[in-house]
């Protein structure tokens, strides 16, 4: 019985290892806590995703993203200065881990998130072959037209002329 407890309390304490955070709406520098910065992910999904995990090199600061809706979708997070990076994403049954298999790396698709700055992921196209594009023209046009506030106030001049 005290073997059976145990691993309760273990699969209770591992399920709160990572947070859902919610995501930002249109922002602008003063509204970012020192120490933090954006993180911009650019995502492209063709099918229903469960759920997908990224890990952060800060401690206590992984999170996931629930039920992202299908197609072409900017996410804005605030989060502390560091390296994000999405580990796996589950859809169905399925788990799909980005560590080595996608991403030439063991930490998964990674990007840089600097204190007080927006930090562009790259578009990620998630499904059976997941793969990233820098489309950075392409993200600063969708951001102007989602997000114009904060277009303007990370991108500048050449979010204006979009």
């Amino acid at each position: 019985m005290k073997n059976l407890l145990n691993l309760v309390l273990i699969i209770s304490l591992s399920s709160c290892a990572s947070l859902s955070i919610p995501t930002l709406t249109d922002v602008n520098s003063k509204m970012i806590a020192p120490g933090n910065g954006v993180l911009a992910l650019t995502l492209n999904t063709v099918q229903r995703i469960n759920h997908i995990s990224i890990d952060s090199s800060n401690p206590g600061h992984n999170f996931v993203i629930k039920w992202p809706p299908i197609g072409e979708n900017i996410f804005l997070y605030e989060v502390k200065a560091g390296e994000y990076c999405l580990e796996r994403l589950t859809f169905n049954t399925f788990t799909v881990s980005f560590k080595d298999a996608y991403s030439h790396s063991s930490k998964g698709i990674c990007t840089v998130v600097e204190e007080g700055a927006l930090a562009y992921s790259g578009h990620i196209f998630l499904g059976p072959n997941t793969t990233t594009y820098n489309y950075y023209s392409s993200f600063v046009q969708k951001l102007n037209r989602e997000y114009p506030n904060t277009c303007k106030e990370f991108i500048g001049e050449s979010c204006e002329k979009k």
